[in-house]
Order: structure tokens, then C-alpha cells, then sequence
């Protein structure tokens, strides 16, 4: 797993959303997640189309600056990927300003929230047909037991001791 955080702090957790289409929702990758101590949101599966703020103008405006370089393809490979950098750095200059993030989330309805973006969510989702009909049951239960088993890590004995003499004066 690729280590992006920029501190070394070990109560330092970070965010991970994704697309909740059960393909997305592999046991070890959650496993993986909770771990590092990375939280994963699951939006609701086939809404990454209203609920992506890179599908609502980011990756529009960074494709744009992509064609805005030309790329010679009967070029000479280095050249080939010299005019591809310079593509990828303009089309980043079109994204990296900050209205233009900020646009893209309010455009989703996500930050500042509105209510509306959950009318535009669908209601009926469709399994898809070859997907194992128990397979989002068995992720719910792995991931319940991971959050259990990362809880003890956290906790020191004591504090564990705490918790059950608390569960059992409360029975």
C-alpha cells in the first residue's frame, strides 16, 4: 500500500471514497484500509456521475488542457513523452486552482451540503448478474470483525479491562 500522509503521526487517519459498486468493495482491500488506518466512504453504487467532484468539472478541465498540447505521434518516443509531460502539467494548471475544486464540489452538492443531491441519487439499484448475492453481507462482517480487532490494537489492556468490568456491572 502506498503511504501518502504527510506526517508520521500515528493518530493521523486518512479518507478514502469510493464508488460503492460491490466490485469496489474487495475484503482485503478493506482489511488493508482499516490497517492503515484509512477510513472509506461508499457512496451509493451507479451515483459517481452526481457524486464525483472530478466527474462534475475537474477531469473535464484537466482533459482539456491534455489536448491542448499536441502530440506528435510519428515523433521519437522521448519526444512523444516529453509533449505527453507537458500535456499532464497543463491540464493540472487547469485543475489546481482553488475555485475551480471548490466549483466542482458544489456542483455535487457535497460541500456545503444540500439536501437536493440526495433526490438526484437513484433509488433502485440493480445487482449485477454474476455478483455473489452474499458478498456484501460477508464484507459487512469482515468489516465489523476488523473494527473490533483495530479497536484492541488501540486500546491498551487496561483501558479493554475497563470496557468489560463496565459491560458487566451494566447486565
Amino acid at each position: 500500500m502506498v503511504k501518502i500522509r504527510g506526517t508520521k503521526d500515528v493518530n493521523e487517519r486518512s479518507l478514502l471514497i469510493i464508488d460503492g459498486h460491490l466490485t469496489h468493495l474487495e475484503p482485503c482491500i478493506l482489511q488493508k484500509c482499516i490497517e492503515n488506518r484509512i477510513d472509506v466512504i461508499s457512496l451509493p453504487a451507479h451515483s459517481s456521475i452526481i457524486t464525483q467532484p472530478c466527474d462534475n468539472g475537474i477531469n473535464k478541465d484537466f482533459k482539456r488542457g491534455l489536448k491542448e498540447i499536441m502530440i506528435d505521434s510519428s515523433a521519437d518516443p522521448k519526444i512523444r513523452r516529453q509533449q505527453l509531460v507537458k500535456g499532464i502539467i497543463k491540464g493540472i494548471e487547469n485543475v489546481r486552482k482553488q475555485d475551480k475544486i471548490q466549483e466542482a464540489w458544489q456542483k455535487t452538492g457535497l460541500y456545503p451540503f444540500s439536501k437536493h443531491v440526495l433526490d438526484k441519487l437513484p433509488h433502485i439499484y440493480i445487482q449485477k448478474q454474476n455478483s455473489s448475492p452474499n458478498k456484501l453481507d460477508e464484507i459487512r462482517k469482515m468489516v465489523k470483525q476488523l473494527y473490533k480487532k483495530e479497536i484492541r490494537k488501540v486500546l491498551k489492556d487496561d483501558a479493554l479491562e475497563e470496557l468489560d468490568d463496565e459491560d458487566t456491572t451494566n447486565d
